[in-house]
């Protein structure tokens, strides 16, 4: 029986990603996560995660005997965590961004000439138009839409309802609020914030936080 590995424990994200890895493959897959936080230091360790259709099986990551070979799936939503992993994982362990897969929820809308890099993990209800972008380890949640030849850097992150614009270029490590409107041709910079709600007709700098309708510049990041 295939196994699937996941690196790292955000209970939040785990609930997302074991739910698409059963609605992928039912229980006929076995998943082990590695973890590199103690348990006392996860924040969100009361949050339930574990899902009843799936064999699990959880080990701290000095317990796991070979990562040699192996495709791994992220557990982590925000930027700073995602990198903490892959810095963790590499220095010690040496994975690399390469040894990563991504995991797209069989209910997500992926039309052709879609590109996906690696460790990113799509959520079902999400719409995907021509020839979009995907970067690297980048978040797509719940209902979000993408116009045709859209692209998305990097360890980006788009919340819930977000609607992306065709032909718009959103930068690495971008955050997009819950609900958030970008109309089409929009250009947003690297580590941009845009606020949940926000409707942005304009371009947005790197490193700026923007929010409100229109969206309008909040502070410097």
């Amino acid at each position: 029986m295939k196994t699937i590995y996941i690196l790292g424990h955000c209970n939040t994200t785990l609930c997302i990603t074991l739910d698409s890895i059963y609605s992928l493959y039912k229980d006929t897959v076995n998943v082990e996560i590695i973890s590199n936080m103690p348990e006392e230091d996860n924040k969100f360790g009361h949050l339930e995660y574990l899902h009843n259709g799936l064999k699990i099986t959880e080990i701290f990551h000095d317990k796991f005997s070979d990562y040699s070979g192996k495709k791994f799936l992220l557990a982590a939503v925000t930027i700073k965590t995602k990198q903490i992993i892959l810095d963790f994982f590499r220095n010690n362990y040496k994975v690399q961004k390469h040894d990563y897969h991504s995991i797209i929820h069989p209910l997500a809308i992926i039309a052709n000439g879609v590109s996906i890099g690696n460790g990113s993990n799509i959520s079902p209800g999400s719409i995907f138009a021509p020839y979009v972008k995907i970067g690297s380890f980048v978040t797509i949640n719940r209902g979000v839409t993408i116009g045709h030849h859209a692209s998305i850097g990097e360890f980006s992150r788009v919340n819930p309802g977000a609607n992306i614009g065709g032909s718009c270029k959103i930068g690495s490590g971008v955050t997009i609020g819950m609900g958030a409107t970008v109309i089409d041709h929009i250009n947003i910079g690297n580590n941009a914030f845009i606020g949940a709600g926000s409707l942005v007709n304009k371009d947005v700098p790197e490193n700026t936080m923007v929010y409100g309708v229109p969206a309008r510049n909040i502070r410097t990041l």
